[in-house]
């Protein structure tokens, strides 16, 4: 559920900064921190300054990286692993669709070939998800009708048996 979403991106939202600030300490060179604590002085003595940067960096921060990883655990929750796979194997092609559309960006032959055998693997592995469903429930109706025969004959023997009992007390 919700709460346990929260929790989730909380500490992928930890994991992300610690793994952001290392990020600046190894690519950043000598006076890295130096210069991010200088940008987050100047941020913070003249917000209003600074307003599109601010906007920006809660944009990113709040709406394009939290809420959408708070989304994403609630409805992985909810699905099953199959389809959560599927989900993720074509991430790349919505980035690459997003990309043609918003940004107008081409396509490479060897791009759209890409995207035909990841949508031909999610297809058959759905396929096969689907016939290992139907397996399942199919065996599982025939271990039920087994159990429910099982009982009715179980139940007829101790009818016989009582009716057996009560003729032999007569």
């Amino acid at each position: 559920g919700l709460p346990v979403a929260i929790a989730v991106t909380f500490w992928e939202m930890v994991a992300i900064s610690i793994i952001s600030i290392g990020w600046v300490g190894v690519t950043g060179g000598s006076d890295a921190f130096a210069r991010l604590g200088g940008t987050v002085s100047m941020l913070v003595s003249d917000p209003l300054a600074h307003t599109p940067v601010i906007g920006a960096l809660v944009w990113t921060g709040v709406v394009t990286t939290a809420a959408c990883c708070v989304l994403e655990a609630a409805v992985l929750g909810e699905i099953s692993s199959a389809d959560a796979t599927v989900i993720f194997a074509t991430e790349p092609l919505w980035a690459v669709l997003w990309s043609f559309v918003l940004l107008g960006e081409t396509l490479s032959p060897s791009c759209l070939l890409g995207g035909a055998l990841m949508v031909s693997a999610c297809l058959v592995s759905g396929s096969e998800q689907s016939t290992a469903n139907q397996l399942e429930d199919a065996h599982g109706s025939d271990a039920l009708l087994a159990t429910q025969r099982d009982a009715s004959e179980q139940a007829k023997v101790e009818t016989q048996q009582h009716s057996a009992d009560q003729d032999v007390r007569r």
